[in-house]
């Protein structure tokens, strides 16, 4: 799919720090920016800064010129995953554009989940997606007392920006597909790290799983520790690379076909990840045979 970023004008509006305007706006995405616009005043959030780019409108508690860097890589993340999961320029994902809300600071993120969504925040809480409906949007913060840099908060939206398209994919907004976490957290953990392009740490990545995979370690990680209930420190570096070899490795249609197999139908009507993978003709076994011996070809 062919995109260019719009060319951000800085316009002040009432509450808000408008960086891009275009001349013909669609409907949907007047209704996006009118629902936004309530939400955030809903939550007490006066001092906001939108970017809208080609797919997306960002509001942030982030200055102007931290907002328009914080857009350009939402932007890079939803074309990049865009192409990896193969949608079709006639897909709609959704009416209008995909809003997306990043508040950083915890008190007004809870603030934003309490009024808006009306329920009572988790402490455990840092995003929140909402994309059914006229009016699609994801919420994202961060840990209370988060040492992230701005980088860092950068790829956390990227994160929830890559999972709101793979819901979209797997059709959870659609009916009753539920993914695991371990599939939504490696599939955006890894279209970050595809997006970011820096090589030392792409390289870093890669040699920590197969170092974790090597049969000379004592105890070798197997695929299954993505999905293991007891999680690690290497719980998510794991799903990242089993979620590579579905998505990139020799046959890039197993991907789409685990996503497929946790569709109920009436023979699964709660299909299992064992039943999940069976569509795509695996076993845990073969899966984690068939992923180590891609790592071991250096992929």
């Amino acid at each position: 799919m062919s995109r260019i970023f719009a060319v951000f004008i800085a316009l002040s509006l009432p509450g808000f720090a408008w960086c891009q305007i275009k001349v013909d706006m669609p409907a949907e995405v007047k209704a996006q920016r009118d629902a936004a616009t309530e939400k955030l005043a809903k939550a007490g959030l006066k001092k906001t800064t939108v970017v809208e780019t080609t797919d997306s409108i960002v509001y942030s508690t982030w200055p102007e010129a931290k907002a328009k860097t914080l857009a350009a890589g939402v932007q890079k993340v939803y074309e990049s995953t865009y192409k990896s999961l193969k949608f079709e320029k006639a897909d709609t994902l959704w009416p209008g554009k995909l809003t997306v809300f990043f508040i950083p600071e915890r008190k007004e993120f809870n603030t934003f989940i309490r009024l808006v969504e009306q329920r009572k925040p988790d402490s455990t809480d840092t995003s929140s997606v909402q994309v059914r409906g006229k009016e699609p949007y994801i919420l994202v913060g961060v840990e209370t007392d988060s040492k992230l840099t701005d980088a860092d908060m950068t790829a956390v939206v990227g994160e929830a920006v890559a999972e709101a398209l793979l819901n979209i994919k797997a059709g959870v907004t659609a009916g009753a597909v539920a993914l695991p976490g371990w599939i939504t957290t490696g599939f955006g953990k890894l279209m970050t790290l595809r997006v970011d392009g820096n090589a030392t740490k792409l390289a870093a990545y890669k040699a920590k799983v197969r170092g974790l995979s090597t049969k000379g370690k004592a105890a070798p990680l197997q695929a299954a520790d993505a999905w293991a209930e007891t999680k690690t420190k290497e719980t998510d570096t794991v799903a990242m690379s089993v979620v590579e070899f579905l998505l990139f490795g020799p046959d890039p249609t197993k991907f789409t076909k685990v996503l497929s197999g946790f569709k109920p139908n009436d023979e699964r009507p709660k299909p299992t990840l064992v039943q999940a993978l069976e569509v795509a003709d695996y076993t845990p076994d073969t899966l984690d045979v068939a992923w180590k011996a891609w790592l071991a070809k250096g992929k």
